[in-house]
């Protein structure tokens, strides 16, 4: 079975063979089949034969990389979930925890074609509490050996190693749970409103509603008063109302959500309102809302007019705008609602 799999894993690789565009998803397929075999291989009590097929798929893949127009992202992709599978099966076969870490770091520090790009999320996810452990140890090494504290610094404006160890470890945070453990970190560092997201996700996982209401309150102070090129957070307004709602200010979600809709009139915000607005009114709220689009853009109405399909309401406003009002908007919009 052994010698069988190496020989499909390096038929189906093809080395030596161009992979366009076109042929990369039936490609990938092939390469999926001969990932569940060796997975089924694995599972069946031959972890340890196993580990050694995976490390020849990986080179494999390494060794294709130039060979495959990757423009999708599959054979990426698929190289990930290939990588997570062999940590499974080295779990699986007792090997050494710590060696499978160093082989990891390995693997991340020599990462020419960016397979590895973000990988650590799923590597967290796969590893054992052991593993997990020794994982966490080695990136919180790396990140005190590159950390300097600068008061007034944001996150942003520490270097790569920091920036980027600083990342991972919020992730182990954010899968342990470990409350405790991200605020030290951001503490050290400085709080971003993608932090503050982060934290209310977690004390609202923890069923700790208040205290992910004043994260989420946080998160909005900061966003409001600095910008954040790669750390803004565009979810926490809608955050703020369900967690009013589950909460029981039912009321404040719905001024919060109409107050939103008034300012960016669009299908998604009239979506978003409706959602709070009790079934009994909605009529009401609806005809509400369509008073609005008095004040909103073309582009607007259409978008509402479409969601709610208020047809003759549409054509009324259509047939009322000028030709410089609809030579603006672009044809993705026209043509949904011609």
């Amino acid at each position: 079975m052994i010698k069988e799999l190496e020989q499909e894993i390096e038929q189906d690789l093809d080395l030596g063979r161009f992979v366009s565009y076109h042929q990369c998803g039936a490609y990938i397929d092939d390469l999926e089949k001969v990932k569940t075999k060796l997975g089924k291989f694995a599972d069946k009590g031959n972890a340890g034969p196993a580990v050694k097929l995976y490390e020849l798929f990986l080179a494999g893949c390494y060794e294709k990389a130039d060979e495959v127009d990757d423009s999708s992202g599959s054979f990426g992709m698929f190289f990930q979930d290939l990588f997570c599978a062999w940590i499974t099966a080295r779990q699986k076969a007792g090997l050494n925890a710590a060696e499978t870490i160093r082989q990891i770091f390995k693997w991340l520090g020599n990462d020419d074609y960016g397979f590895c790009f973000k990988i650590e999320e799923d590597v967290i996810k796969t590893l054992d509490q052991k593993g997990l452990e020794l994982f966490e140890g080695a990136v919180l090494k790396r990140f005190e050996e590159s950390f300097t504290r600068k008061k007034g610094l944001d996150i942003n404006e520490y270097q790569f190693e920091t920036r980027h160890n600083a990342e991972v470890l919020k992730l182990i945070y954010i899968h342990r749970k470990d409350v405790a453990s991200y605020l030290n970190l951001v503490e050290k560092t400085s709080l971003t409103p993608k932090d503050c997201e982060k934290l209310a996700l977690l004390f609202k996982s923890l069923n700790r509603l208040h205290d992910a209401l004043s994260w989420v309150n946080k998160g909005l102070k900061l966003d409001s008063g600095s910008k954040w090129p790669d750390d803004s957070s565009y979810c926490l307004k809608e955050m703020k109302r369900e967690l009013m709602k589950s909460l029981g200010n039912t009321r404040e979600a719905l001024d919060d959500a109409w107050q939103e809709y008034v300012k960016y009139p669009s299908d998604y915000f009239y979506e978003e309102l409706m959602r709070y607005v009790p079934r009994k009114v909605k009529v009401n709220w609806h005809e509400k809302a369509l008073n609005e689009l008095n004040h909103a853009s073309l582009s607007s109405v259409i978008s509402i007019c479409l969601k709610t399909k208020e047809l003759p309401l549409l054509a009324k406003y259509i047939h009322a705008a000028r030709d410089t009002d609809i030579e603006e908007i672009t044809h993705y919009t026209t043509e949904k609602a011609a």
